[in-house]
């Protein structure tokens, strides 16, 4: 958690190396556990923490209606 990546795509580890990152490049991290992370780390990455167990089957399901368009007949149906 405590690498950083600047704006020119330099990834600095924690140990001082860096790896520099190709513009034809993504690094996607998938972060498993939050609970030592501080506010200012997660604000720095844009991650936006949701826990699992604060949401409930509605917005998931709102959320795939809005992807079936404009078909309004089949999402009244389904709804």
């Amino acid at each position: 958690m405590n690498s950083v990546m600047d704006d020119n795509k330099v990834l600095t580890l924690i140990n001082g190396d860096f790896i520099k990152v190709e513009d034809h490049c993504k690094i996607l991290f998938e972060v498993w556990y939050l609970g030592w992370a501080s506010p200012a780390t997660i604000s720095r990455t844009g991650m936006v923490y949701v826990d699992p167990s604060d949401l409930d089957y509605k917005s998931y399901w709102t959320r795939w209606l809005e992807s079936l368009g404009e078909n309004m007949a089949l999402r009244d149906n389904l709804d």
